[in-house]
């Protein structure tokens, strides 16, 4: 059952960070996401930067109490019902 969840999710049923199941889980996440993932993508294709939405407009974030929140440089891009969006 457990192979049908993300990865990251996996990794969270392997109980203490410590133990040996997390942290091979853990090397997977980091491998198949970074890697194999954006750091691969970044070399392969020898990007300088990646651009994408910032978030959502302001009213769709503004009602929830968690924020997730990266380094990250965030430009106007306009409105979304009268709202500001930026990428």
């Amino acid at each position: 059952m457990t192979a049908l969840l993300p990865p990251l999710e996996q990794a969270q049923q392997k109980g203490d960070i410590s133990g040996e199941s997390y942290q091979r889980a853990l090397s997977h996440i980091r491998q198949i996401s970074r890697s194999d993932g954006i750091d691969d993508a970044v070399r392969t294709h020898r990007l300088d930067a990646l651009i994408s939405p910032a978030m959502g407009p302001a009213w769709s974030f503004a009602e929830e109490e968690k924020l997730d929140v990266y380094p990250a440089l965030t430009l106007p891009m306009g409105s979304v019902n009268g709202l500001p969006v930026g990428f």
